[in-house]
């Protein structure tokens, strides 16, 4: 009897599609974040951090992290 058992395993391709499709839009998003907030710092450091434009660049920035929260639980 041949004690070494050898698996045929083949991914199933539609769940290897899933898993990058998850994997990109998650590398997309955490770009976009890195992004948002290199941008943020940046008005932040000409206007001032109370300055409504880096307020709302703040918020884009919380949406941002909200959707990748969503996306990696």
């Amino acid at each position: 009897m041949n004690s070494h058992i050898q698996y045929n395993y083949q991914p199933n391709l539609r769940s290897s599609i899933i898993m990058l499709k998850h994997f990109f839009k998650q590398l997309i998003l955490k770009c976009r974040i890195e992004l948002k907030r290199k941008q943020m710092y940046k008005i932040a450091k000409n206007l001032g951090y109370t300055h409504p434009k880096v307020v709302e660049s703040s918020q884009q920035l919380d949406t941002l992290l909200n959707h990748y929260v969503k996306e990696v639980s």
